[in-house]
């Protein structure tokens, strides 16, 4: 799991939706978490931040490529310019630490 780059946070339903969800890098989660969301339609949300791009799921097996989040291949936006895609990595990295901080904030509070 040596590539930060990629993105484990998405949102669900729609763009302007803001219910995250975190996609597991691990193989095995990763396949489980396709099967429990079937169907389900992932975007990288304007609650994140992000673009509002639909996104799809990548599933690896490689050792040196988590599973993750992409943008859907028809979608245009960041991925022609390269200065604007390094801009969009730098965003999601941001936006996938305050997720994760958030997410374990409500699991802090839950516990409590």
């Amino acid at each position: 799991m040596s590539d930060t780059r990629l993105v484990q946070t998405a949102v669900l339903g729609k763009a302007d939706s803001m219910l995250p969800v975190y996609f597991p890098p691990d193989y095995e989660e990763s396949l489980q978490f396709r099967r429990e969301h079937d169907g389900a339609r992932f975007f990288c949300g304007h609650f994140l931040g992000g673009c509002g791009g639909e996104l799809v799921t990548k599933i690896s097996d490689f050792y040196d490529i988590v599973s993750h989040f992409a943008h859907h291949p028809t979608v245009g936006g960041s991925q022609d310019d390269p200065l604007d895609s390094a801009q969009h990595r730098q965003r999601v990295r941001s936006e996938s630490n305050a997720i994760q901080g958030w997410v374990g904030l409500l699991l802090e509070t839950s516990t409590a």
